[in-house]
């Protein structure tokens, strides 16, 4: 055989072999590639949402139980103030369904047995729940006076962040029981002052999160007693 007949016989072979891929087989391939990055940006993006579902969860129950660990611990602590000629003021100066202010033996600052008054207010606008206290001043036969709680506390700091609004899930941020354990109506938004000694234990709700009906918001309810008012609850 000569050599240009051989050369010949492997021209068609070498062309095929440049000839690469066909346009059917590529757009297979693009296909098969499109359907895995689907896939995976599928699962990136799923991992991605649950991730910050729950770090959002645990933001909102931490928040939660932050304020309501605290709210509980010092409520416990709400004790009648004794007066001059044998009278007492009731444990409660005041009660509303976001606010409750009242005097309580729980000042940590000292090794006195010095009571403060407290509040603890709700604001719906920054979504958040402080807590404010008043040193009281010491008088003869050991008693206390306390300033009003209009004026400027001795401290303040927020509690909560991101506290939803009351809602049919959780109801008010605080509600007020009887020795029955049957709720004291609101008049004008408020405990009437005639009430505030009858005050057995208190419920605290706590909503916190973006919405009370999102997967990531955590609601926590507690009836709070109050062991040192005086008044043994029936029920």
């Amino acid at each position: 055989m000569s050599l240009s007949r051989f050369r010949a016989r492997l021209r068609p072979a070498a062309l095929r072999g440049d000839a690469g891929v066909s346009l059917s087989e590529l757009l297979v391939a693009m296909v098969i590639l499109a359907v895995l990055m689907s896939v995976v940006m599928a699962f990136f993006v799923t991992s991605s949402k649950t991730f910050a579902t729950n770090k959002a969860i645990d933001g909102n129950t931490r928040t939660a139980s932050n304020a309501m660990n605290e709210v509980s611990r010092v409520l416990r602590a709400a004790t009648p103030n004794p007066k001059l000629n044998n009278t007492t003021d009731p444990a409660f100066v005041s009660a509303t369904a976001t606010s409750v202010v009242f005097y309580a033996y729980i000042n940590l600052t000292s090794s006195l047995e010095t009571p403060v008054q407290v509040r603890f207010t709700y604001s719906a606008a920054a979504g958040t729940i402080t807590e404010s206290r008043w040193v009281a001043t010491g008088l003869t036969g050991g008693l206390w006076s306390f300033p009003s709680a209009s004026s400027t506390p001795a401290s303040s700091r927020v509690i909560g962040t991101a506290v939803l609004p009351a809602s049919s899930s959780v109801g008010a941020l605080f509600s007020y029981l009887g020795a029955d354990g049957t709720p004291i109506a609101f008049v004008s938004s408020a405990i009437p002052s005639t009430s505030l000694g009858s005050i057995a234990s208190v419920k605290f709700a706590i909503s916190s999160g973006t919405s009370s009906t999102a997967g990531q918001a955590t609601n926590l309810v507690n009836t709070i007693g109050l062991p040192n008012v005086g008044i043994a609850r029936t029920s």
